[in-house]
């Protein structure tokens, strides 16, 4: 004869999701921190001291540089278009730029 006997067993798992939250954030963390490194600070130009040799700083303004001179040759015909139109727009309010302007005209 066979009898299933149900014993009643609270079982709070909350401790376990814990530490394998934990453990997951920090093994997140610690494959994020290698990207980075990787990915981001190895690609970037780094300060120089004085004799040439390389400091773990970051060179913030050669960096900025780089990327500024990049957007002036990206938009240099559209800079130069703009200040051209200021100036002919401040140019035609004033009586001497108009009498030079006429000038020139006149020349070509």
């Amino acid at each position: 004869m066979r009898t299933e006997i149900t014993i009643p067993f609270a079982f709070d798992t909350t401790p376990i999701e814990t530490m394998l939250q934990e453990h997951g954030t920090e093994e997140a963390m610690k494959i994020l921190e290698r990207m980075v490194e990787e990915n981001v600070i190895a690609k970037m130009p780094m300060r120089q001291t004085y004799y040439g040799s390389k400091t773990d700083e970051p060179d913030w303004k050669r960096l900025m540089e780089e990327y500024f001179k990049r957007w002036l040759d990206a938009h240099t015909e559209e800079i130069i278009d703009e200040a051209a139109l200021l100036l002919a727009s401040r140019a035609g309010r004033k009586a001497k730029w108009r009498d030079v302007l006429r000038e020139l005209k006149e020349e070509q």
